[in-house]
């Protein structure tokens, strides 16, 4: 289980007590924690998350509120694989949030529970349909979990949703969640000088960002209970404009057709290092099609967009500044290495 990219910053930008399995950085760069956090070991999918009969009475009383962001995120495993954390986790905090006193309960959920090609999806539209229309594990535990959120709203928990899209590194210092699609696409063409050449989108919301929504709107329960937002980018870039904007800034990037491209990056990266086994299962496990993100859902912001008003925050779309935020960031730690040379 872990606590996640989204939720260390959602540490970050609060004053509040959190607890999960600490398996993450309260500020990435950083080791350190502020005086006034507070955190307790615990493991949701078991009983009483894993804590103690004492620790689990007291904070069924002293807590005021619960964000749950806590998942295991693999879109290779099958559903019976991630059923427990993000299952059976996610039952146990609703457990959790009507047991000693009701707590408002804020819900971090995904846009994979939305059907590919789905257009225009309203915030607050009813998930039911896509029941059978996800193929994937990951997709299908979450869904699963949002409708148990909806169900304990329907008996009264107050509770708040939020379907998050793509998160990509902090606006800041580009820390990123290391297995996250776009940041190994950006990373792989980058030091094998090969790209893809596709219609992609896209989609990235710094995740700095999202958390500081999450917790803006947390702070305003007149804004937030019982409703749903769609924290997404609704421009997303395409992805021949970035091969473009990189070759633009000394990649140069050869354009190959998708199978050529994935034959040969898989290759490099099989030759080049034994050390990147793990990457190249995992990349090879999100390329499976070449339209896998060619027919996107696209998702309504209605209710986004007025909380971002309300909040008064604007949101930091995309653009050759963020881009070079990221791309000088992750050049600087190794993770993108800028060359002229294919992978040898």
């Amino acid at each position: 289980m872990d606590f996640g990219t989204t939720g260390s910053y959602l540490l970050k930008f609060t004053n509040f007590a959190f607890f999960e399995n600490p398996n993450f950085a309260a500020s990435p760069g950083s080791n350190q924690l502020r005086y006034d956090d507070e955190i307790l070991t615990g493991e949701i999918s078991l009983f009483k998350m894993g804590m103690t009969e004492e620790d689990y009475t007291y904070l069924c009383t002293d807590v005021d509120f619960i964000i749950h962001a806590a998942a295991a995120v693999n879109l290779a495993y099958p559903y019976q694989a991630l059923h427990g954390p993000n299952v059976l986790g996610t039952y146990n905090v609703i457990r959790f949030a009507c047991t000693g006193k009701i707590k408002p309960l804020h819900y971090i959920s995904t846009n994979a529970v939305i059907a590919q090609g789905v257009q225009n999806f309203k915030e607050n539209a009813s998930i039911e349909e896509f029941h059978d229309r996800l193929t994937d594990g990951y997709s299908q535990t979450k869904w699963v979990a949002e409708r148990l959120v909806q169900l304990a709203e329907a008996r009264g928990l107050p509770t708040t949703i939020y379907r998050l899209g793509n998160m990509s590194g902090d606006s800041k210092s580009a820390y990123w969640n290391p297995q996250d699609f776009t940041l190994i696409l950006l990373k792989t063409c980058a030091n094998s000088a090969l790209a893809p050449l596709v219609d992609w989108k896209m989609e990235m919301t710094p995740v700095d960002f999202a958390a500081q929504f999450i917790v803006n709107v947390v702070q305003r329960p007149s804004l937030s209970t019982k409703n749903i937002f769609h924290v997404i980018n609704d421009n997303p870039l395409e992805s021949r404009w970035v091969f473009e904007w990189m070759n633009s800034h000394g990649y140069n990037l050869e354009l190959l057709q998708f199978q050529e491209w994935k034959t040969k990056v898989l290759n490099l990266l099989n030759k080049s290092s034994s050390d990147n086994v793990k990457l190249v299962a995992l990349l090879d496990s999100y390329l499976k099609y070449e339209n896998f993100v060619e027919n996107p859902q696209t998702l309504a912001t209605n209710n986004f967009h007025q909380a971002l008003s309300q909040c008064g925050l604007s949101y930091p779309y995309t653009d050759t500044a963020l881009l070079q935020i990221y791309f000088k960031n992750l050049s600087s730690r190794g993770t993108i290495v800028h060359t002229r040379h294919h992978l040898s």
